[in-house]
Formats: structure tokens, C-alpha cells, sequence
């Protein structure tokens, strides 16, 4: 129960800090969270915004039942100017219980995973046809290990995320890129695609697809949904769900998590 302890801690702190921080006169707080399509928006100059969640992964095959929780991901920006914005990336990904039915082994992790530190740079405004575009570049640090997920180089990742206005309550966004890890130079190609609606002023849903291809290896393909509720505009909470559409994807996973922005 320690895990959900900590997410009511940050919950508690994130509405703290937007109900003393909140601007008025800004826009709605944009999110990188719940889905995994990044939004091509930057934090407004000045303004720092935590995105913090939690996620459940269940997969089962014939011999094996796999649950990976990551029990907190936080994204920390930082608005530098209206161009670009400051990315650091801090992960705790914990139990991965693994159950062999042949052995009844029970294996049990928890690490934090390496820091990824990176910027968001804006490459062009909606125009008819053009989207909204940004560009988002990551590396995970080999200074900032543990020894269950070292890394002994700057391992990099980069998506062009974009966005089209479909009417006054519906959008659809995207993302294409690519990421690597420490062990191969072969890279993971990554794609997403969104559409976002507005239910009220308070409420959104988004439905989306999104997969990883890399070479030689079962693809990686899931759809999944989700909720956001605008607290305030500068706090936002979610709740999302999903599954896989192919093998190599876990069979279902479901996620929750708040975010918030505030002045430094």
C-alpha cells in the first residue's frame, strides 16, 4: 500500500501548489499525460508543471504471469521561453513479479530508472493544413544509475509531436520517433495517434493507437483510452486504460495520475 501512500502524497501537493500558484489569465494546463501522443504545447515562460502517474501492466502466456507497476513517473518541465522548455524525467518502476508455473518462481524488482534530462522546441504554429509541431529530444543520463538499470553511455530518444484543431471540442494529434538503449544501436521506432474530444468545460476524453517497431522483432502495437478532469487550469487529474493488439504487448494495463504547474 506504500505505492498508493505516495501517489496521495503528490496528489495532495500538486493541488497545494495550484491553488497558491494559480495564474490567472493563463490558458488551460497542457499535458503530456495520459496518453502516450506528447502535445506539441510549451510551458508557459517562467512556470515550472509536474505531470506524476502511476501504471499497471498485466501480461499472461501459458507458462508465465508478468505484472510491471510503475509506481511513479514524473515528468518536470520548465517553461525557458515560448519556444522551449527544460524536460527532466524521473521513474520508479518496481514489482515485476514473475510467476513460473513449471518452477512457482517468484521474482520480485524495484529500481528507479536513468535520468532522462531533454528540451521541447516549438517548430511552427497551426496553419490549415500544417499542424501544430514540436520537436521533443531526451537523453537518459549514465551518471544517474542503479544497478539494476545501468547505463554506461547518453543513450538518446526524439519525437516530432503535431496536433490538428478538427472543430471547437475535437482534435487529433500524433507523434513519430525514434529512441535506443544501452545494449543495441538498433533503434525502436515509435508512432501514436490521438483524438481528443472535450466533454465539458471540465472534462475530456481522448481514444488512441500507438506501437513499437524495431528491426527483427515482434511488433509492438496497443490501443487505449482515458479521462481528464481540469481541477483548475493549472491542475489537471487522469485516469487512463488500455491493451495490446499484438503478442509482444502486454494483455492490459491501466493508469492515473495528476498534473500541475505553478511560478518558481
Amino acid at each position: 500500500m506504500n505505492f498508493i501512500k505516495h501517489q496521495i502524497g503528490i496528489v495532495t501537493i500538486g493541488f497545494f501548489l495550484a491553488c497558491i500558484g494559480s495564474v490567472s489569465g493563463q490558458e488551460s494546463i497542457a499535458t503530456d499525460r495520459p496518453d502516450q501522443t506528447e502535445c506539441p504545447s510549451i510551458v508557459p515562460k517562467g512556470m515550472f508543471q509536474i505531470e506524476s502517474g502511476f501504471q499497471y501492466e498485466f501480461d499472461k502466456s501459458d507458462t508465465s504471469r508478468i505484472q510491471n507497476i510503475t509506481y511513479n513517473t514524473s515528468l518536470i518541465k520548465y517553461g525557458l521561453s515560448e519556444y522551449a522548455e527544460f524536460r527532466l524525467i524521473v521513474e520508479y518502476i518496481g514489482c515485476n513479479s514473475i510467476y513460473k508455473r513449471e518452477t512457482s518462481v517468484h521474482e520480485r524488482e524495484a529500481s528507479f530508472s536513468p535520468v532522462a534530462i531533454g528540451m521541447k522546441l516549438r517548430i511552427c504554429e497551426e496553419s490549415g493544413l500544417i499542424p501544430k509541431t514540436s520537436l521533443i529530444c531526451h537523453v537518459d543520463l549514465p551518471a544517474f544509475k542503479c544497478p539494476e538499470n545501468q547505463v554506461n553511455t547518453f543513450v538518446p530518444r526524439y519525437r516530432f509531436t503535431m496536433s490538428h484543431t478538427l472543430s471547437d471540442k475535437s482534435s487529433l494529434s500524433y507523434n513519430i520517433g525514434s529512441e535506443w538503449n544501452a545494449v543495441t544501436t538498433i533503434p525502436t521506432h515509435i508512432y501514436t495517434l490521438t483524438l481528443g474530444r472535450s466533454l465539458s468545460e471540465k472534462w475530456g476524453m481522448y481514444i488512441e493507437g500507438y506501437g513499437f517497431i524495431t528491426k527483427n522483432q515482434p511488433a509492438d502495437h496497443r490501443f487505449d483510452g482515458g479521462f481528464t478532469y481540469l481541477v483548475t487550469n493549472d491542475c489537471q487529474l487522469d485516469i487512463s486504460g488500455g491493451f495490446g493488439l499484438t503478442p509482444a504487448a502486454p494483455d492490459s494495463f491501466i493508469g492515473v495520475g495528476c498534473s500541475w504547474r505553478f511560478k518558481k
